[in-house]
């Protein structure tokens, strides 16, 4: 067995107000060494509570809100240290701009879905998914 790097970036899309939508479909047996997860709420009152939601082999592993990410997996911290397996990149309350990566999520056998829920119930916001994973080759 050997595996192959690959790189995948989603276009730059609009979530309406309320609206649950799915950024990332990756079908097919990989080891996902690196997702990065922007959120840019257009510089309006946007909603730290809305969230992302991650799949793995149809398995939610994830369901948590950018302020409960930031609070639980990065103690507030914003930093570039890419040593820790959840970095917390950018947080600007003022903007809106909220970014982070998530490093080495693992083996995923069938495919990993990524999923965002805006709560703001009277902005949109702009988002993308980016993905660094190692395709499994016999």
């Amino acid at each position: 067995m050997f595996w192959r790097r690959r790189f995948y970036r989603s276009p730059e899309t609009k979530i309406n107000p309320g609206q649950l939508k799915r950024f990332l479909r990756l079908p097919g047996k990989i080891i996902v060494r690196q997702l990065t997860l922007w959120w840019d709420g257009n510089d309006t009152t946007g909603s730290i509570d809305s969230k992302w939601i991650i799949k793995i082999d149809g398995e939610e592993v994830l369901n948590m809100s950018l302020r409960f990410l930031r609070r639980h997996f990065t103690l507030f911290s914003t930093s570039t240290h890419s040593d820790r397996p959840v970095v917390n990149c950018i947080w600007n309350d003022s903007t809106k701009q909220y970014g982070f990566h998530l490093h080495d999520l693992g083996c995923v056998d069938e495919s990993i879905e990524v999923w965002a829920k805006n709560e703001d119930v009277d902005n949109g916001a702009t988002l993308y998914v980016g993905i660094v994973y190692d395709v499994i080759k016999k």
